[in-house]
């Protein structure tokens, strides 16, 4: 059953269910462009330091087994050190452009002016791979082989988005969906699950704060994965969701490696529409069958 969380499937899945994706498209465009009007009254919390991140990773974590039905929970590591693994990206694009940079010039013999330019152009890849990774700031994440959740967010109330996401992530680990990297279901459970927390603390604490984040990325993720498939099928989108002012998915890495994010989230929420929120704890069950295109 695994096959029906592959990128084809997923994509097919998708283009069966245009008009479905239009609808959520609309309602998730419209959500967020409200908030985004209200922005500048929102309260996001207080600067986050470790003592704060376990006692809030508490509650996250609490909410979510919950939601999700888990009995027997993992024990869960939270790290806000991110710093580290953006420089190792960096460093990560740095020597596969220096390697790629230097293979082309063994064609023609390789020469100090080759190697230079090699050089020049790994710094030129890998500093801006860690500028940008700061400034979009990509650096939550969930490190399966220390099994840590590295949380960037810089305060209290969006750190719970981060939480619940990495969180899921580690629960992730002990179904079929393990080690599957770049598999869309993978990012667009995470992100689902991230919907559902967010927006219960919202309506426990009586602040749209906590949904922003994840209501700017799931509008953003879900117009790229309508106009990617529009464009593979051959359909004409539909002008006003085409033109929707949303920004484009941000993140310089996103836009290079991220693209199942986009597609996992459009087929989670299709997924959703139809079947309900049980679908997320389906996934816990390595039960896909939600994904299947009829």
């Amino acid at each position: 059953m695994l096959e029906l969380t592959q990128k084809p499937n997923v994509e097919s899945f998708i283009g069966s269910n245009i008009e479905a994706l239009e609808e959520i498209l609309d309602e998730r465009a419209q959500r967020y462009l409200k908030l985004r009007r209200e922005k500048e009254k929102f309260d996001f919390g207080q600067t986050l330091t470790p003592e704060k991140l376990r006692e809030l990773a508490g509650e996250v974590i609490r909410d979510t087994n919950n939601f999700l039905g888990i009995s027997d929970a993992p024990h869960a590591y939270f790290s806000m050190f991110y710093l580290p693994r953006i420089l190792k990206q960096g460093v990560y694009v740095a020597l596969g452009v220096f390697a790629v940079g230097t293979l082309a010039g063994l064609k023609d013999g390789l020469t100090t002016k080759d190697l230079q330019m090699a050089g020049l152009l790994a710094l030129g890849f890998g500093g801006g791979t860690v500028s940008f990774s700061y400034r979009d700031h990509i650096g939550s994440a969930f490190d399966r082989s220390e099994k840590v959740m590295r949380i960037a967010e810089r305060k209290t109330v969006p750190a719970v988005g981060a939480v619940s996401h990495e969180y899921t992530h580690l629960l992730q680990d002990k179904t079929k969906l393990r080690n599957q990297r770049r598999n869309p279901v993978v990012e667009g459970h995470a992100r689902g699950v991230e919907g559902v927390i967010t927006s219960l603390f919202a309506q426990r604490y009586n602040n749209p704060a906590y949904v922003f984040n994840n209501a700017e990325r799931v509008a953003e993720e879900t117009k790229d994965a309508y106009l990617f498939v529009c464009a593979q099928r051959g359909i004409t989108p539909r002008q006003s969701l085409a033109n929707l002012p949303i920004p484009n998915v941000r993140g310089f890495l996103y836009r290079f490696f991220g693209h199942h994010y986009s597609i996992g989230v459009a087929a989670m929420s299709i997924a959703e529409a139809i079947h309900g929120d049980k679908i997320y704890r389906d996934v816990l069950r390595n039960d896909f069958s939600f994904l299947r295109v009829k």
